[in-house]
């Protein structure tokens, strides 16, 4: 099942666990918004002077190795001083989706690269701080791509990954490494279409006959 926007393929429609990926899959990307942009290049600019202006039209990860600074430092700095206002915002489709998979008993996996405060002030901004019954974060070091992070999940809740559906935005990252275990997948352009690649597995709808029991 495809789109321009989605791509879902599932292979056991019996599956109990949902993992969602945060930016760009629940709520908006932050690398690469303009006030985050702003945020990291004068902190980079503070950091080492005026020389780094030449290298820093990449990535944030580029950037910081281009002007041999400690990335880690930074999140550290960033996630304490910034207002994650500027990135996040309730979105109320969003939310009743995954609170739907929440209450149809669904359980729901957020595996992401960001640090845990970062991940909590977020999930309060959007109203998800309840929602997840396993937050994986940077500070589990499954960096991703990581099918370690899958084999976690499988562990934790004694499940096997053909139980799992993996929902996320970026292929190579995220939907790639349940992928190639067996595992369900669905691939968005962003979060803005979450909600319609949902209504494509008719679950944001309630019928019972598809209520899974964890």
């Amino acid at each position: 099942m495809a789109s321009e926007n989605y791509i879902i393929e599932i292979n056991n429609s019996a599956f109990n666990t949902i993992v969602f990926d945060l930016n760009g899959t629940i709520t908006g990307r932050v690398s690469d918004h303009p006030h985050h942009i702003e945020f990291r290049n004068k902190y980079i600019i503070e950091k080492v002077g005026s020389d780094a202006l030449i290298s820093l039209n990449t990535s944030t990860a580029q950037a910081f190795e281009n002007n041999g600074l400690d990335i880690k430092a930074y999140y550290k700095y960033r996630n304490s001083n910034i207002d994650w206002n500027l990135f996040h915002a309730f979105n109320l489709e969003i939310f009743s989706g995954i609170e739907h998979l929440h209450n149809l008993g669904y359980r729901l996996v957020l595996h992401t690269d960001c640090y845990i405060n970062q991940v909590e002030k977020t999930l309060e901004i959007i109203g998800l701080q309840n929602h997840f019954d396993l937050i994986i974060s940077a500070e589990n070091n499954f960096k991703k791509p990581s099918e370690k992070a899958t084999a976690f999940i499988m562990n934790r809740f004694k499940i096997n990954s053909n139980q799992i559906l993996i929902i996320a935005n970026d292929w190579e990252k995220d939907i790639l490494p349940v992928k190639v275990l067996g595992g369900n997948i669905m691939w968005i352009q962003s979060e803005k279409h979450l909600n319609n690649a949902l209504n494509q597995l008719n679950i944001l709808t309630p019928k019972p006959a598809i209520k899974l029991v964890s």
